[in-house]
């Protein structure tokens, strides 16, 4: 067993709610020394976006580069302030198909992925939002009810494929290569 851990074998948590998502992800998302990626699909203001937003700003300020993808029909309530002092962070942020009168025959065809990638190592998706309904134990008080994985091995690599992918179909282009952390290349 010793031996497959060293080797980067696969390893798989299960997380429930925001109780039992949120502060391992902001752990992990603190922990980022190369890369974060994050593509979501629903946010809101609120105290979760702060939090997400601090971190996120946090990480760029310290050299890590941080790439978000976020579905413009699915975070139109995030303020355009909040993108900005992303970006004046360095923070690179793009829409997933922005919605524009020209695309309007492809306003329905959204993304509903949320994937997280920290340093190519660690790789986060289910079913959670950036808002304070996903806060909580799924159970009371207006909380959401979420399942979430956690994850490390080769799957996170799969991941970043997905987030790579979603940018060329989403934004019309893909990331360059100077702008992807997890390109061998970059390294």
């Amino acid at each position: 067993m010793e031996e497959a851990i060293r080797r980067g074998a696969p390893r798989v948590e299960v997380t429930l709610n925001g109780d039992g998502t949120s502060e391992r992800l902001w752990a992990d998302l603190r922990s980022a020394r190369r890369s974060i990626t994050l593509q979501l699909y629903y946010g809101a203001p609120g105290r979760m976006a702060q939090t997400l937003g601090s971190i996120l700003v946090d990480r760029a300020r310290a050299g890590v580069r941080v790439l978000v993808l976020y579905d413009a029909f699915g975070t139109m309530d995030i303020p355009a302030d909040q993108q900005n002092a992303f970006r004046a962070a360095g923070i690179s942020v793009e829409a997933f198909r922005p919605i524009r009168l020209s695309a309007l025959h492809l306003a329905q065809n959204r993304s509903h992925v949320r994937g997280i990638v920290i340093d190519s190592r660690i790789g986060w998706t289910g079913g959670f939002g950036i808002d304070d309904k996903w806060f909580g134990d799924g159970r009371t008080n207006g909380s959401w009810r979420e399942t979430n994985v956690r994850f490390e091995g080769p799957a996170v690599r799969q991941l970043q494929a997905a987030f790579v992918a979603a940018s060329a179909g989403g934004r019309g282009q893909a990331w360059h290569r100077r702008e992807d952390p997890h390109s061998r290349a970059s390294h």
